[in-house]
């Protein structure tokens, strides 16, 4: 994967944003005694807190693609158990290995926005066929139409975003608002989206001036790779925005503030 999968990597990092997931997981409707499936669940960051829902007499299915990330997820249960029944597996969404009518709640977190439209309507039928009656779907994803970055001027955010847009690069957060009607035409209903927006602004400590650096660098990557973007606006990605060593950096304005917007889109399975 490129430069806009390691973007959304460092966006969801533990060490930012997590004060954002906690009131988005509490607000799924996840309780006591339910069955989740983390559907992706990447190293496992959500685990304890579905953990601490469900309870003892919970459980959780816990699947992702990539082997490393299962192995951790497992090393990680290893090391510090969670009140409940744990099932880890590797796996694709694209075809979950489990049976109907399986879960009470399925949580998917940072992965649909890697798939394409056709996909997304495969993966939004295989979560409902594993779904109860009843059950509760919650996608959480970038909202990357509302990210930007002050002092830059938001033209500047949006001229890349329309560049990776043209060229199908990293386009999938631009598409979280049409979440709901594509779930609703694959039979989910009681949709509902929520916005939750982390901010960052001076002083920084040096965990969020990490995270930010970060997903700068990734910015001024795509900006570089960006053909349709005018010369003048390549040199502030580059300059203003990829050197952090320039006097002018973004990072050192008075008044900078990072914005992270997140959606997260719940269905119900009638």
């Amino acid at each position: 994967r490129g430069a806009g999968d390691r973007l959304v990597q460092l966006l969801a990092a533990e060490s930012g944003g997590e004060f954002e997931y906690v009131p988005m997981i509490r607000s799924v409707g996840i309780l006591p005694g339910h069955y989740v499936l983390d559907a992706g669940c990447g190293c496992g960051t959500f685990l304890p807190l579905i953990g601490e829902l469900v309870g003892n007499d919970g459980a959780i299915a816990a699947l992702d693609l990539a082997p490393e990330n299962v192995a951790t997820v497992r090393q990680r249960l290893a090391a510090e158990p969670l009140p409940c029944r744990v099932e880890v597996r590797e796996g694709s969404i694209l075809r979950l290995p489990y049976a109907d009518c399986s879960f009470d709640v399925v949580w998917c977190a940072n992965v649909v926005q890697y798939l394409e439209i056709a996909e997304f309507a495969q993966v939004a039928a295989e979560f409902h066929r594993v779904l109860k009656r009843g059950g509760v779907l919650a996608l959480k994803e970038m909202e990357m139409t509302a990210f930007q970055v002050t002092p830059l001027p938001p033209p500047i955010m949006w001229h890349l975003l329309e560049s990776q847009r043209q060229n199908n690069r990293h386009v999938g957060g631009m598409h979280t608002l049409s979440f709901p009607q594509w779930l609703r035409t694959a039979g989910f209903s009681d949709l509902v989206l929520k916005t939750y927006i982390g901010e960052d602004r001076h002083p920084l400590s040096q965990e969020q001036a990490d995270l930010i650096r970060g997903v700068l660098a990734v910015h001024a990557t795509l900006a570089a790779e960006a053909t349709e973007l005018a010369p003048d606006e390549k040199n502030v990605w580059q300059t203003l925005v990829g050197d952090f060593s320039h006097p002018k950096n973004v990072m050192n304005d008075p008044d900078f503030y990072f914005r992270r917007p997140y959606a997260l889109v719940l269905g119900r399975k009638p």
